[in-house]
């Protein structure tokens, strides 16, 4: 009467190490994906290459531990406006990157308009001269000019110049604007994403995954005195199995998340202390 539900059993067994198998290959994947961000010395075969990025040093058993670059904004996220989102990523090194192009191409812009106007030059010389020898004096000589440059005919050179300028400067400021919103716009999305998966992760620990593990214990229990069914045995441990991974998924997400955020608070001083 048991033979099906031991067939059942080693069937159930069989579907687990071949999900095992998956994930490891994806491991694999993963692993050999890191390593090209990591520092490799040059190797003379395709076969070292390999070795090298795939023997990397093992997983740790737990995840890391990652918070926000700035803890004080965990209390507020939630109640965040996207002005306020705005004046966060405003310190963002892309942004003040452009920042300083817009500078500079206004400089652009002051120099060339100063090329339109006249240019006025003032000189003075003194000239001595010594007395003749054994003759009468010299008088000495003073003189002074005084100059300036007036532009005629500029319309075609210089002021198509400040035009290109000012063009210049609009395309920086419009890039900067265009920037601004995507970061607003990531940024909000991604704390919207972490107040999701803090609500899924509180639930799995306080309530699912406890109640899957009662479910199985249950079935298990009735199965063993006959009064449940094998098949629902087993379905409740892979339910429960399932949840411990969504449990795991959710977290690896979570911090994924918190490392989104955290790239745009990257001018904080605190990131290095709170990673």
């Amino acid at each position: 009467a048991r033979q099906q539900d031991l067939i059942r059993a080693q069937l159930e067994l069989t579907r687990l190490e071949d999900r095992l198998s998956q994930l490891h290959e994806q491991l694999d994947v993963a692993r050999s994906q890191l390593g090209q961000w990591l520092p490799t010395p040059t190797y003379g075969s395709i076969h070292q290459w390999k070795s090298a990025t795939t023997d990397l040093d093992p997983l740790p058993a737990e995840l890391p531990t990652l918070t926000l670059a700035n803890p004080d904004l965990h209390q507020r996220i939630a109640q965040m406006s996207l002005q306020d989102i705005a004046e966060i990523v405003m310190d963002h090194p892309a942004i003040q990157t452009l920042d300083t192009k817009i500078e500079a191409s206004t400089t652009g812009i002051r120099i060339a308009e100063e090329g339109l106007k006249p240019e006025w030059k003032v000189h003075a010389s003194y000239g001595y001269r010594d007395d003749v020898p054994n003759g009468p004096d010299r008088a000495d000589f003073f003189s002074v000019g005084l100059a300036f440059d007036l532009p005629l005919f500029t319309e075609n050179r210089q002021n198509q110049h400040v035009r290109s300028q000012a063009a210049t400067t609009e395309t920086v400021r419009t890039e900067r604007a265009l920037l601004l919103r995507n970061m607003v716009a990531a940024f909000d999305m991604q704390r919207s994403r972490l107040l999701r998966l803090e609500e899924r992760r509180t639930l799995y620990t306080t309530r699912l995954l406890k109640e899957t593990h009662d479910q199985a214990e249950a079935s298990l229990s009735a199965y063993t005195t006959d009064d449940g069914d094998f098949a629902e045995v087993v379905r409740s441990r892979i339910a429960e199995l399932n949840a411990g991974i969504d449990a795991l998924n959710i977290e690896v997400d979570r911090l994924k998340t918190l490392s989104q955020l955290n790239y745009f608070l990257a001018p904080n001083q605190e990131a290095g202390e709170s990673l």
